[in-house]
């Protein structure tokens, strides 16, 4: 039976429909088909009409006119259920339904617009696929805020299945804390959808397991439209060890930023400190040698005594300072060696010197034992901080008991050290802790000090590849073994010479109290010196014809610093064989030098000692080229 009349309007709309459109009447007949449903289904119209709806599409009749289901975010869709065309040729595809109920002429009437959902499932398929490979978890929600999908991603992190989730408020996945606010920020987006993080403004975002337990969230939004409106994909990524990772790193910079203020504190302290040391000590030292050669003043032995008290205090401040030091460039590996040949024997012999005073004053009995030179190739002043720390080991707990110091050269190319006392001995359980940071067995009160002095020594034995072992009982006392590798390091052939009296002196030094006690000091032993107080002051008197054989430079001044001075002392052909010597309380001296490309470095406080040790050796070189030059008269003078 037909029911195309003679409206044709109707007619051309009806044919003209881009889907395949079916009239079906109240009992489920079609009444009409239009030539897109005829080419659908391969059947001709005049085998359709009369027929049942079912010959189409199974179920067709009955979806359309069952109630309405108010959880259907689409009704009166082919969304409602899966069905499927059949065509003529028995082949079944997906279809997608359109239906909608009129009345004409007082009969209800079904219009239902047929679709092939093959290529439609295929996509969908395809997607739901690349939901699932996505490494994150993936929930689409639409606009009521209605969990649509998830993929298996979803389930792992929240510990929810997939049939718990989908139809549930996304609010389920959010701390309760968020429920208040979070719908506000769904309808903003949803009012100006792009794809954008969650969280904008540093907004703290957490997702809420199944078993009630929180995690810091990663949240992406992207908008997907469809059939539906406009739904939201949010990507949440459980950010956890990133985070504890950031933590880690923020607190990692802290401390390397307290490291590093607490060693600019250390140099400039340490700078500060030691510039009134370096006056101090030399005055002290200088005293001392002016009274024993004046010692049959009848003030002389006792004036002589306290000085030599004075000068082991200083010593001792300036020992504790420089630990300190020591302390922040081991801890942070910047310790560098500055490595030339040395004579263990006679460098132990000279350390023993500086203890004489202080051996006499606790009554220990010292004995070195070091009947030929050791000659290796190490740093001198970090060898003679090693006996230092040792001697000064063995008199503090050898409690006035004797002390044996051995230097010989051993097998495989060693040399070796070793320093026993006779006093309170350390537990064998306690043996491996003397050597750490801080690390003190007896009390503080009792014998001082910070508890570095061995830590120290550790590590600049083994900044030279050597080795140091500790033998001790309570009671019986300690023999600490330092051996050093000799790295082939062939004996000198000539010594050290003294250098001519009369030679002249340089110091360029900012401190007015360093250059009198400098310039007092050098010219009590036989020496000339001229001194500035800046680089530019320096480089005017050396300009204006001034010849020093040797130059002490700071580095640290007004005007002109140490490193502008050599920078201009090395333009000038005259000026740039002089050797200078850097005179420095600075942290890494040693590096300075090498960059300054300078002969040698002091570190403040001077020790005379050094000092005269470096003008001998400086001061004899000069001399020596000058008598060259004077045999070889083509040859240019420094």
């Amino acid at each position: 039976m037909s029911h195309r009349g003679s409206d044709t309007d109707y007619l051309a709309l009806f044919d003209a429909a881009p889907d395949a459109m079916v009239i079906l009447d109240s009992e489920g007949l079609v009444l009409d088909v239009n030539e897109r449903l005829e080419s659908l289904f391969g059947y001709p119209r005049d085998q359709l009409l009369g027929k049942s709806a079912e010959l189409l599409v199974s179920g067709l009749f009955r979806a359309a006119n069952a109630p309405p289901d108010p959880s259907q975010t689409r009704p009166n869709t082919g969304s409602f259920a899966e069905l499927y065309g059949l065509r003529r040729d028995g082949t079944q595809f997906p279809a997608e339904i359109s239906v909608s109920q009129i009345r004409r002429s007082g009969e209800s009437l079904t219009i239902a617009a047929i679709r092939d959902g093959t290529t439609r499932q295929k996509v969908d398929e395809k997607f739901r696929r690349l939901l699932e490979a996505a490494p994150d978890a993936m929930v689409i929600i639409d606009q009521a805020g209605h969990i649509q999908l998830v993929n298996a991603q979803v389930e792992a992190l929240f510990g929810y299945s997939k049939q718990e989730l989908v139809g549930k408020p996304v609010e389920v996945l959010i701390p309760q804390r968020y429920h208040s606010i979070h719908p506000g920020h769904r309808t903003n987006y949803f009012l100006q959808p792009r794809t954008r993080p969650m969280g904008a403004g540093g907004l703290a975002l957490f997702g809420l397991r199944k078993d009630g337990t929180e995690f810091p969230a990663e949240i992406l939004l992207s908008p997907l439209e469809s059939e539906a409106g406009t739904l939201a994909i949010t990507a949440v990524r459980d950010v956890t060890d990133r985070k504890r990772a950031e933590e880690e790193r923020s607190r990692l910079f802290q401390a390397e930023e307290a490291i590093r203020v607490r060693d600019d504190f250390l140099s400039i302290a340490s700078h500060e400190l030691k510039t009134p040391l370096t006056t101090l000590q030399m005055q002290a030292e200088s005293a001392i040698r002016v009274s024993i050669r004046q010692s049959n003043h009848p003030m002389g032995p006792a004036l002589i005594r306290k000085l030599e008290d004075m000068f082991a205090a200083i010593r001792r401040l300036s020992s504790l300072i420089d630990q300190l030091l020591d302390l922040s460039r081991l801890t942070a590996g910047k310790l560098s060696l500055q490595k030339e040949r040395l004579d263990l024997s006679a460098t132990t012999a000279e350390v023993l010197r500086q203890f004489r005073d202080e051996v006499e004053r606790t009554g220990c009995n010292v004995r070195l034992l070091a009947e030929t030179p050791v000659w290796g190739f190490w740093d001198p002043f970090r060898i003679e901080q090693i006996i230092t720390n040792l001697i000064s080991n063995a008199i503090k707990y050898g409690q006035g008991t004797p002390i044996e110091v051995m230097v010989t050269e051993v097998a495989d190319g060693r040399a070796r050290l070793s320093v026993r006392d006779h006093g309170i001995g350390i537990a064998s359980e306690h043996r491996d802790r003397i050597f750490e940071r801080f690390e003190r067995l007896v009390s503080s009160r009792q014998y001082g000090g910070l508890g570095l002095g061995l830590w120290i020594v550790r590590q600049i034995v083994e900044a030279h590849h050597g080795s140091i072992t500790v033998w001790s009982q309570p009671g019986a006392g300690s023999i600490f073994t330092v051996d050093l590798p000799l790295e082939a390091s062939e004996q000198p052939s000539l010594k050290p010479q003294p250098a001519a009296k009369g030679a002249l002196i340089m110091l360029v030094d900012d401190d007015p109290m360093i250059r009198s006690t400098f310039c007092e000091v050098v010219q009590d032993e036989g020496f000339n010196v001229v001194a500035a107080s800046n680089g530019r002051d320096a480089l005017r008197l050396l300009q204006s014809g001034t010849r020093p054989q040797l130059i002490f430079l700071d580095l640290m001044m007004p005007e002109m610093d140490g490193w502008e001075f050599r920078a201009e002392q090395q333009k000038l052909p005259e000026l740039r064989h002089t050797p200078v010597i850097v005179v420095s309380a600075a942290d890494g001296v040693d590096k300075i030098a090498d960059a300054l490309g300078v002969a040698g470095y002091l570190k403040k406080p001077i020790q005379l000692d050094s000092l005269f040790r470096l003008i001998d050796r400086y001061c004899v070189a000069q001399a020596k080229g000058q008598e060259h030059e004077r045999s070889a008269p083509g040859t240019l003078a420094n």
